[in-house]
């Protein structure tokens, strides 16, 4: 039986990362093509697993949003929305799948799929270190990132690659779509995006 501390250490992570936006956080796809999200798009990050049985229906939804909103162009203000999803093997899961990227992508999502990575523990993924840190997991008073529980956990950050919102798997669809409206509405500014990840050194 572990200790107290076991059960502490369990619960929580550190998430120290180098980044300043999730444009800087390198990712790997499905396919084990090395990519970035795309600088002045509003980005909606998703932690999935393909046998939830929330899956299919949860795609099905992300498609839904990705149609509607998401522009290689960028010429719609309106437009300009990219969607991540992140296979996670690392939650509640007695025997994960090696396929995990090949499984969720038979659901037939027309958004990008990432190389399965963790987001908990020491071999947690960069991305989730990133979104963690700024969401409502992170305490400050620990200076740790409580793990995720679930799959379908949403982090959704702005066109200058902040997050802007978290997420639980209980949040509908017509709140994250309004708040990516709204997300998507605004301007993005190549020199206020150039002040973000340079930031002066008098800063710190």
């Amino acid at each position: 039986m572990g200790s107290v501390l076991d059960l502490y250490k369990s619960k929580y992570d550190y998430v120290e990362h180098k980044y300043f936006s999730v444009f800087q956080v390198p990712l790997t796809t499905a396919d084990n093509q090395k990519t970035t999200a795309q600088v002045g798009n509003v980005s909606l990050y998703v932690n999935m697993y393909h046998e939830s049985d929330r899956c299919q229906e949860e795609i099905a939804k992300l498609n839904e949003l990705s149609s509607k909103y998401s522009s290689n162009e960028n010429a719609d203000k309106n437009k300009g929305l990219q969607i991540i999803g992140l296979p996670t093997t690392d939650i509640l899961i007695a025997n994960p799948s090696s396929n995990i990227a090949q499984e969720i992508l038979k659901f037939k999502p027309n958004f990008l799929i990432l190389k399965p990575l963790d987001c908990n523990g020491q071999e947690m993924g960069e991305i989730f270190k990133f979104l963690k840190r700024y969401s409502p997991l992170f305490s400050f008073d620990i200076g740790k990132s409580s793990r995720l529980q679930r799959h379908f956990y949403k982090f959704l950050c702005d066109r200058y690659g902040l997050l802007h919102k978290f997420y639980t798997p209980e949040v509908g669809y017509d709140v994250i779509e309004k708040d990516i409206q709204e997300l998507l509405a605004e301007q993005f500014d190549n020199n206020e995006y150039d002040s973000i990840i340079d930031p002066p050194e008098d800063l710190f």
